[in-house]
């Protein structure tokens, strides 16, 4: 017969491992949710960004050129054109409450999707289409190459690209 104290500690750690469970296999499916409305999974740098007003809908759109190191979806590219809602023009700055921003010398891995309004991408799945990340290797010379479904299974659990 095992003690009272000791089943308690025992179906504690079991409700902790199940709870574990849960969220991580909820966040799996975040991830697969995103990945499949994704046009483009890519990791990189945001190498420079413009805010500006966008007079047809009277919103503040930031503009994204960003510098792609690795794709796990999609075309390889050497520079996209991402946009966003809000930034900051002047003295008057606008935020999405649920939108991705984006900073210059910033490394990310991003979810995309073509816009239907232009020739440019938006995150898919707004702030959760954005994954900070760190130490993304850069070793084809500056040119992007495709990812491994491994790298990119790091990248998601961990933000770094190295082992």
């Amino acid at each position: 017969m095992i003690p009272s104290r000791h089943r308690s500690l025992a179906s504690l750690l079991l409700l902790g491992a199940l709870l574990f469970a849960a969220v991580a296999g909820a966040q799996d499916d975040k991830w697969i949710r995103l990945a499949s409305d994704a046009d483009v999974i890519v990791a990189g740098e945001c190498a420079a960004e413009r805010s500006s007003w966008d007079d047809v809908a009277g919103i503040i759109v930031t503009t994204i050129e960003f510098q792609p190191r690795r794709f796990y979806k999609g075309e390889l590219a050497r520079t996209l054109t991402i946009k966003t809602l809000g930034g900051r023009v002047g003295d008057q700055s606008m935020a999405a409450s649920h939108g991705a921003s984006l900073a210059s010398g910033e490394q990310v891995l991003l979810f995309l999707k073509r816009s239907e309004f232009g020739p440019y991408f938006v995150v898919a799945g707004g702030d959760e289409g954005k994954v900070q990340i760190e130490g993304l290797p850069d070793d084809a010379g500056g040119a992007p190459t495709m990812g491994t479904r491994a790298e990119l299974n790091r990248l998601l659990n961990r933000g770094s690209a190295t082992p």
